[in-house]
């Protein structure tokens, strides 16, 4: 009976990771990968250029940029739970004007407003999750965030090889907002009703959550401890700043978040059509694509199982190694290919680095620094830090996407994916003197350790 109920309560825990938005971001981050590639071979009520394709490719990380640090003060005022639904709205906008869209302008608009709606779920969901969390889950609870992430991108990659662009992002999108609406039978987060001075319902949330009914007194009584130190410490950001560990949480969450970006994720993610068509093997990019999404799925599942074993510090070391190495052998790939040399083991190179790349990625570099903005921001300031965090990876995200196609248009491929290669040797040397160990911490004894 007791194994039940704490099934149950972990259960309850994955289901509204499921519903707070993880499947609609990854079909939103994987859209442009088919669509692309149809419009640039003509498939479409329109064709596009390389520019346009990067534009494409680039817009929904402008807007996600803008919504991060409004949502991060909103989701303080108004509830994680509202402002997710509320997003909602942004993601419908876009579905329309892709549908009805006569010209790449009507993309670009529809991409921002994607952007808004997704990376605004984006900025919400990893708080409502570390504060509904138990500690014992918390590292699994954030990689199942990123497989459902990957199962969105696996939906998009299947339908994008059948679907005309128009039908696929009605059919995508549709689900992706079916799921949400989901989000509708969970409770609000704890903390944020203990902001707003609902021990009761705060109290209600958190036994929603838990098998152990005795603990929730003591984790209510920690909540109300960090509220009541926000309240009486409520001051502004960059003062709050100024404190040692504000400075070295801040400094921890936003290098890791840049490094992650800088492996050249999202360009993978984005491009992964266009990326095949580049590589010239006879197999079908679009059947890559599927392949590789299958296997981010895979690979997030084994890291679900494997993440609570060892130290987050030690994931993220062999993650960073396994990424560099996967990125160096896909830009010796391409110089191959440069120097004349064709074989048909030589073919399957891009398939096996671009899947070696997500298996190292997904066990730490993927998973771990999403959980830093929960585990390592002090209370007065999480809502604004954690808005500033994703601003500032939204904008890297941008930058990198941008650039990519026209990179890789003016040079070799090659010299890109090396470029990405070298940032992750010196993400090696930032992990090892930047980056605190959180593992099996309470989110009390982090900031005590980070006060040293």
């Amino acid at each position: 009976m007791i194994l039940n109920i704490k099934l149950q309560t972990k259960l309850k825990q994955y289901g509204a990771a499921v519903c707070v938005g993880s499947v609609l971001i990854g079909m939103s981050f994987t859209w442009s990968s088919p669509v692309i590639a149809q419009l640039e071979h003509g498939n479409g009520s329109f064709n596009i250029t390389t520019e346009e394709a990067s534009w494409i490719g680039s817009c929904m990380a402008f807007g996600a940029a803008v919504s991060a640090v409004p949502l991060g003060y909103l989701a303080d005022r108004f509830g994680r739970k509202k402002c997710t639904l509320v997003l909602t709205i942004p993601v419908v906008l876009f579905t329309a004007l892709a549908y009805i869209g006569s010209n790449v302008y009507y993309i670009y608009i529809g991409r921002v407003f994607s952007g808004l709606g997704t990376g605004g779920m984006s900025a919400i969901a990893p708080r409502y999750m570390s504060e509904i969390a138990d500690v014992k889950v918390r590292a699994s609870l954030n990689s199942l965030f990123q497989a459902l992430i990957y199962c969105g991108s696996l939906y998009n990659a299947v339908l994008g090889k059948y679907l005309d662009y128009r039908t696929f992002t009605i059919v995508s999108n549709g689900v992706g907002l079916v799921l949400v609406m989901g989000f509708l039978f969970f409770p609000e987060s704890p903390t944020f009703l203990m902001m707003k001075n609902d021990t009761a319902g705060a109290e209600k949330a958190l036994r929603f959550f838990r098998h152990n009914q005795d603990n929730v007194k003591q984790e209510l009584d920690e909540i109300l401890r960090n509220t009541e130190t926000r309240k009486k410490t409520k001051t502004s950001f960059w003062v709050v700043c100024k404190s040692k560990a504000a400075t070295r949480s801040l400094v921890a969450t936003l290098g890791i978040i840049i490094f992650q970006v800088l492996s050249g994720v999202d360009v993978l993610l984005y491009y992964a059509v266009s990326i095949f068509e580049m590589t010239g093997s006879n197999f079908d990019p679009f059947t890559c694509s599927i392949i590789l999404s299958s296997t981010q799925i895979l690979s997030t599942l084994l890291a679900v199982n494997i993440i609570e074993r060892f130290n987050r510090k030690t994931f993220l070391y062999i993650s960073t190694v396994g990424v560099c190495m996967s990125l160096i052998l896909l830009g010796i790939f391409f110089q191959l290919k440069q120097l004349g040399f064709d074989s048909s083991v030589l073919n399957i190179v891009p398939m096996v680095s671009t899947i070696l790349f997500f298996v190292f990625y997904l066990i730490g570099l993927g998973p771990i620094p999403w959980l830093m903005p929960g585990e390592l921001y002090p209370v007065e300031i999480k809502g604004p830090a954690s808005g500033l965090t994703i601003t500032v990876c939204w904008a890297m995200v941008f930058a990198v996407t941008k650039t990519f196609l026209l990179t890789v248009e003016a040079y070799p491929p090659q010299y890109t994916f090396y470029f990405y290669s070298f940032f992750m040797i010196l993400c090696l040397v930032f992990t090892r003197y930047f980056m605190p160990e959180t593992k099996g911490k309470t989110l009390q004894e982090i900031q005590d350790e980070l006060s040293r």
